[in-house]
């Protein structure tokens, strides 16, 4: 849902998984030249809290979207004590008909 809003938009959301309800919410840091391995890339940053219905416990990642018309999420991180990282490595555009 991020690649549909407005470049530093923020708010809150509801999302059902697994039967679960997930509250999130989202707010721009701002602008970023991300390294990648397809160059340097200009990108907005947000962070993402969320928490379920059935979790005290509100969790918090960090996101990098792309700052052009394909809105590509290109890096994640979790904000954990695993800290696990997750990188754009292959795009491929999809064709809506």
């Amino acid at each position: 849902f991020l690649r549909g809003l407005e470049k530093n938009a923020s708010g809150c959301t509801i999302m059902y998984s697994n039967q679960k309800t997930f509250t999130l919410w989202f707010l721009p840091k701002g602008p970023e030249l991300l390294e990648t391995t397809f160059g340097s890339i200009h990108s907005n940053r947000y962070t993402l809290r969320y928490g379920s219905n059935t979790d005290n416990l509100a969790k918090e990642i960090q996101v990098w979207i792309s700052d052009d018309a394909r809105r590509i999420p290109l890096k994640i991180i979790a904000l954990n004590k695993f800290s696990p990282v997750a990188l754009v490595s292959s795009y491929r555009p999809s064709y809506h008909l």
